[in-house]
């Protein structure tokens, strides 16, 4: 092969930098590897124009006509490889498949002839003679050698999509060679070209009805599986997909690309602990897969263990330095955790290896938007930099749309987004869309980039006249799509953000478009005409030259729509503190070092100032933060961290701050209006880039812009100080923000939906009457009611027996992957414990807590498991509404389900023995350990004093004793191969429960509080009322008089001390017992 000095000017739409063929080669391999196979045929074409010899584009050209179903055109380029690489096995196997995939028998003979000159295995050569001659496919024999692989090999990226027909002509694994003579049945290269042919012209339908049958007449080809699994992930049913590859996998262990795009399809899925699981097995044989490797790290990352995460894609990168998927993979974990510059370098390495990447060059905008010393002119430079890449390609010969210029007809009005999820962007959309699809003047089409969705993504759904799912299209079929529905106005929601379609977008498939909300920044592309803002975010003489659309003003960005469960706002913390309180809720990547360094000089300019800094999701960021604060010489004690919680848990921690402090050059906008509702204003910093000024535009609003928007660092100082010096003042503005906000057009949906709703209007009739885009403002026009929510009437709360219920009550619930976290109760706050030592259960993330959190005295605690709704019945709002009755001096607040075995059996330990076989004895050495002066036997529990699963609310000092207690367990457990170690770590069926067998230590520990309550009878207990609780599904829960007898009896006994009443909680029982076995029940007076 030869390389070129200067590329050949017909590369110009590939490459208009003139970048190197090599680099043009990764981006076609790219899009090959993504399906996109109409971008990888244009690429390889023109490397092929350039250079006639480049061996690398004609073998993967010939590879993607033979994937596309036309094997003729394949055969030329396969001749050229050959030409110059004729001991090259793997292409005499795909030439002579070629040959005969396009009817040329004899040239496939003679092919076949050279071939095994050339050194072709025998086994191979039978294999292809078999197919030649239409003959069944000799069965391999199991010395069979795999095709030789001679140098110069042409580059095939392991992560590819495997071909439509094996390149090997049998599996080598020894189940799998079993399984072959078990059953040799395989699809024929006529039956893999029809399912291909029907898959690659967008025939799915058909397509998987082939497929389907494909594995039903051959279960055991892997080939067929995968194909079926392809077709299901195209039509977005994923859990199908995962279990298609999965069989592929078990068929073709050796197939690494089958392994490579299981992990994907599961990481899509969000199933991450899979995505280990899987990539931890795979890389056991194939331990230096770069994209194994790769895939783990960001499960990892998704999981919270970043410091694993980034070790992992690390690894990748360094097995494949050349890969732009690595590299991409390492910079987006590198600035999910705010390592911008790092991330930066990262991104311009992927972007040097596939230069026509468009996500990993958006992913790059987006990290330089947090850059804090960039230019704004270089800036607008690089984002036309993108359209230069992605859009000059179609600027010579711009669509002609056929669209209806009637002025005042109804318009199709087009969304695009990757976010119609639970995430920011929907919220804002969502209110605007309730409005605009009532407005007969449009229709509503939406096209979502997102195969994942959720409850919210319906509420966005219903007001779509269409909706269409095409995250598995490529840009080309997006565009023509967009056209065949004759979209008139088409808006991005996303920008240059993950899952946009920006480069579908450059092929203008819509008379008009637009961008809107999804990200603070110009698109970068002339074909997008229009970006929606507000004249306070991005004011035009600031900003005209740094958008290539044309502004249009709308009365606010977008409408803010409160909470309907938002705390009422408080009384300023300072006045009772006699400090002032600084906060921040901002995600943490947002807050550098600058950032810090701001904060820190407004905390030594106000010595007794104290900060709380939330969004906390990991003791890495605690980390980081602490160490930036230390560094600029502030005591932590000054500092409170919060852990991120749900969202009412989240707008209740503003009643512990006065201002908060923005961030820069990316600053808030959903959490300084969150801020805002809660009566605390936001101090803030814009800068030169719209991603600055959007707590600048809230502000400005509501006209605060002279009190807390600064010119400067030393303006930011000034200001701060001034507040903490009339607190008095600041209070005033407390009380009066949200009733400032209520008035404001902020919360005007209807307002701001109707004015973009004219917005659109004005654009259409500006391109019918053939006039170019322009700047222009649409006013508010009066609502008939104000849009924001009415503030929700608050219910005085009730006074307790015995005092008044003023304690505040941290309630976390626990979850371990996904599908749990979207089983927290609305009301609790979140706990995550993914992947974190799943032996101890619930111990580990409670202990983790109690361990690592300050604990304020002056409240109570409760860390619930995730089934508690499915254990108990109750809800969130169950377990506040009885918390709002309890007196103070109550330190522990029981809601333990199963009354029925609390009544019935004397103790906790006793249940244990009963449902837990073989657990009995390591009760026994435990207790002589934990509470060496108690003979369990004795111990009376009546329900007040049984707490299962955990299922109750404490104040610390409750939840000292018994971390106390459960650490010396957790010692026992973990001192090594101690007896009583194994004893405590091995695992003990659960057999009434149904549910399998865990440690033996998991079942002691839960049973601990009730041993508390028991024996140190000091403590205050306030109990649900337990028979309003579910009951297990005992036989004996229908006796419910005869329990709420054995439990009055039981407690009884214990406030008396008479042996008579356990006497008769024993003989009743034993006559339960009877009664249950076929006897009679006696009656008791």
């Amino acid at each position: 092969m030869t390389s070129l000095s200067a590329p050949d000017p017909t590369l110009a739409a590939a490459s208009p930098q003139n970048r190197d063929l090599a680099l043009v080669l990764q981006a076609a391999i790219a899009h090959h590897q993504k399906q996109e196979y109409d971008e990888a045929a244009a690429l390889y074409a023109s490397i092929i124009d350039a250079e006639k010899d480049q061996l690398d584009a004609h073998y993967n050209f010939g590879v993607l006509l033979m994937q596309t179903g036309k094997p003729g055109d394949a055969v030329p380029h396969f001749e050229a490889v050959l030409g110059q690489a004729p001991k090259n096995g793997q292409v005499w196997i795909y030439y002579i498949n070629a040959l005969v995939g396009s009817q040329q028998s004899e040239a496939a003979r003679l092919a076949l002839d050279l071939a095994q000159q050339q050194g072709l295995p025998d086994t191979v050569v039978r294999t292809l003679r078999a197919r030649i001659d239409g003959t069944e496919v000799p069965e391999p024999e199991a010395t069979q050698e795999k095709p030789a692989a001679i140098a110069p090999q042409p580059a095939v990226r392991e992560d590819a999509p495997p071909p439509a027909e094996p390149a090997e002509p049998a599996e080598t694994d020894t189940d799998a060679s079993t399984r072959t003579k078990l059953d040799t049945r395989r699809a024929s290269l006529k039956e893999m070209r029809q399912f291909q042919h029907l898959f690659n012209n967008g025939k799915i339908d058909a397509a998987l009805k082939v497929a389907r049958r494909l594995t039903e007449r051959y279960p055991a080809h892997g080939d067929c599986w995968f194909e079926l699994g392809r077709t299901l992930h195209r039509i977005g049913d994923h859990a199908g997909a995962i279990e298609a590859a999965q069989h592929a996998a078990r068929l073709l262990p050796d197939r690494i690309g089958i392994h490579i795009t299981l992990t994907n399809w599961l990481y899509t899925a969000r199933r991450f602990r899979e995505v280990e699981t899987y990539c931890r097995q795979a890389l056991e044989k194939f331990p230096e897969s770069g994209p194994l490797h790769r895939n783990l790290g960001i499960a990892l990352q998704e999981m919270g263990r970043y410091a694993d995460a980034v070790a992992e894609i690390r690894r990748a990168v360094e097995l494949a330095p050349n890969s732009a998927h690595e590299c991409d993979a390492l910079a987006n974990s590198l600035l999910k955790q705010g390592l911008f510059e790092e991330a930066d370098t990262a991104f311009r390495r992927a972007l040097e290896l596939a230069p026509m990447e468009a996500i990993t060059h958006s992913n790059l905008l987006f990290c330089r938007m947090h850059k804090y010393d960039l230019d704004p002119d270089v800036a607008f430079a690089e984002q036309r930099e993108f359209a230069a890449r992605h859009e000059v390609a179609f600027r010579a010969h711009p669509p002609r749309h056929t669209n209806d210029r009637n002025p005042s007809r109804c318009l199709k009005i087009g969304f695009v987004s990757g976010d119609l999820v639970n995430h920011p962007v929907a919220y804002f959309f969502l209110s605007i869309l309730e409005h605009l699809a009532r407005d007969p003047g449009l229709s509503i089409h939406i096209y979502s980039n997102y195969a994942v969705t959720d409850s919210f993504t319906g509420r966005i759904r219903v007001h779509a006249k269409t909706w269409n799912e095409i995250s598995g299209m490529t840009n080309d079929a997006v565009a023509q799509k967009i056209r065949d529905d004759g979209i008139d106005i088409l808006v991005d929601l996303t920008g240059h953000t993950g899952r946009n379609r920006l480069v579908a977008f450059a092929r203008k498939p819509a008379p008009i478009q637009a961008s809107w909300i999804g990200n603070p920044c110009t698109t970068g592309l002339d074909s997008v005409d229009y970006y929606l803002s507000d004249r306070f975010v991005t004011p035009l003489e600031q900003f005209e030259s740094r958008f290539s659309e044309k502004l249009v003003f709308l009365p606010a960005l977008a409408p803010f729509k409160p909470h309907p469960k938002a705390p009422r706002v408080n009384e300023l913390p300072a006045l009772k503190n006699g400090f002032i309180t600084f906060g921040s809720f901002s995600r943490i990547l947002k807050i550098g070092p600058e950032v810090v360094a701001l904060w820190a000089r407004v905390l030594r300019e106000i010595p007794d100032s104290r900060m709380v800094i939330g969004a906390i999701t990991s003791q890495e960021q605690m980390a980081k933060l602490t160490g930036l604060l230390l560094s600029e010489g502030i005591e932590i004690s000054r500092i409170k961290f919060l852990i991120r919680g749900s969202v009412e848990h989240y707008l209740l921690q503003h009643h512990l701050v006065d201002v908060c402090l923005d961030t820069f050059p990316f600053g808030n906008s959903t959490t300084t209006m969150q801020a805002l509702w809660m009566g605390v204003p936001t101090m803030t910093l814009p800068g030169t880039s719209m991603a600055s000024r959007s707590s600048t535009g809230w502000l400005s609003h509501l006209g605060l812009d002279s009190a807390f928007v600064a010119q400067d660092k030393d303006d930011f100082v000034r200001k701060c100080v001034a507040l903490a010096a009339d607190p008095q003042a600041l209070a005033v503005v407390r009380r009066e923000l949200r009733e400032y906000c209520r008035q404001s057009v902020l919360i005007d949906a209807r307002a701001i939906a109707d004015a973009a709703a004219r917005a659109f209007r004005i654009m259409w009739q500006r391109w019918c009457d053939g006039l170019k885009p322009e700047h222009f403002e649409v006013l508010a026009q009066a609502s008939e009611a104000p849009a924001a929510e009415p503030e929700q009437q608050q219910e005085p709360e009730p006074e307790a027996v015995g005092g008044i219920a003023t304690l505040p009550n941290h309630i976390y619930q626990i979850h371990y992957s996904d599908e749990t976290r979207e089983q927290v109760e609305p009301g609790f706050v979140p706990l995550d414990n993914t992947g974190l030592r799943p032996d101890w259960r619930e111990y580990w993330p409670i202990r983790r807590f109690l361990l690592e959190e300050p604990l304020d005295p002056n409240a109570r605690y409760g860390f619930l498991s995730p089934r508690f709704a499915v254990k108990t019945g109750l809800t969130s709002d169950d377990v506040f509404s009885f918390l709002s009755t309890v007196p103070d001096d109550v330190d522990v607040v029981t809601f333990s389900p199963f009354f029925d075995q609390a009544a019935f059996t004397l103790n906790v330990f006793e249940h244990a023995a009963n449902v837990h076989p073989n657990i009995a004895p390591v009760i026994d050495e435990v207790l002589k350990i934990v509470a060496p002066d108690i003979r369990i036997s004795d111990v009376i529990m009546s329900s007040v004093e049984t707490i299962f699963c955990n299922y109750f609310v404490a104040k610390p000092a409750f939840w000292a004793q018994w971390l106390e207690k459960c650490e010396q367990i957790f010692e026992l457990a973990e001192s090594g191969d101690t007896p009583l170690a194994q004893r405590l770590n091995g695992d003990v069926d659960y057999e009434r429960a149904g549910v399998g067998a865990a440690p033996s230590k998991v079942f002691i520990v839960e049973r601990i509080a009730s041993l508390i309550l028991a024996t140190q009878p000091g403590w205050k207990v306030r109990q649900f009322d337990p028979v309003k609780i579910h009951m297990s599904n005992s036989a004996i829960a229908r006796f419910r008089d005869e329990l709420l007898a054995l439990d009055a009896l039981k407690h009884m006994a214990r406030a008396t001390g008479f042996s008579q009443y356990l006497g008769a909680y024993r003989e009743r029982r034993a006559q339960l017992e009877i009664f249950m076995r076929g006897g009679r029940l006696a009656s008791k007076t």
